[in-house]
């Protein structure tokens, strides 16, 4: 399986989501997942690959 490289600009997005919705990082993932239908290209992140990333960006480790 190839591993995914999600840009800091889709991270973001995914943050602020996250932050405004206050949505667990499982829902933000279907969340996500959902956009993607109308979006094309757009892959949802899992939800350990979202908590990981928006942690590290928000200096929460």
């Amino acid at each position: 399986m190839q591993r995914r490289v999600y840009p800091n600009t889709f991270i973001t997005f995914a943050s602020i989501i996250y932050s405004f919705f206050r949505m667990p990082y499982r829902q933000l993932e279907g969340f996500i997942g959902r956009l993607s239908t109308y979006e094309p290209g757009l892959v949802a992140a899992d939800y350990t690959t979202l908590h990981k990333r928006i942690s590290s960006t928000a200096g929460l480790r």
